[in-house]
């Protein structure tokens, strides 16, 4: 794991990033950088039908075998439907990986309590996060 930043956060180490060109000149792009120790994903900008893409290839990018997949959400802007199911896609892997979401956006926690069935956001203890916001993990049963 990196050395804790200040106050006992985490720093990640970027390993790869993956972004879609942008379709339009007022598109937001989705940028998915895969992270490393711990393994995890960073997600910025917005997360939505024509970011899937992007966001699959970077879940098929996370080591095979994670029990715990972090994801970085303080730059997330929106999600939507499409990319939350791809999450809870990645959480029904064989190995059943915990998803630690550091901060994620209300929408995010709302569309797993309505998606995800065997899958409730639970609180990490404080202490365990990134930032300032809420740290979630969820975990399919």
């Amino acid at each position: 794991m990196a050395p804790p930043g200040p106050q006992g956060q985490h720093r990640w180490a970027p390993a790869v990033t993956v972004t879609r060109r942008p379709a339009r000149a007022d598109d937001t792009v989705l940028t998915v950088t895969l992270l490393e120790n711990p393994a995890g994903l960073c997600l910025r900008g917005e997360a939505d039908t024509l970011g899937v893409e992007t966001l699959r290839a970077a879940i098929a990018a996370l080591p095979t075998g994670a029990r715990e997949v972090n994801l970085d959400l303080a730059a997330l802007s929106f999600i939507d439907v499409c990319c939350t199911r791809e999450l809870l896609i990645l959480a029904h892997r064989p190995e059943r990986p915990r998803l630690i979401l550091h901060q994620p956006p209300t929408s995010l926690i709302w569309l797993v309590g309505l998606l995800g069935s065997d899958c409730s956001p639970v609180p990490v203890p404080p202490g365990s996060g990134t930032g300032n916001g809420p740290t979630l993990s969820i975990q399919a049963t």
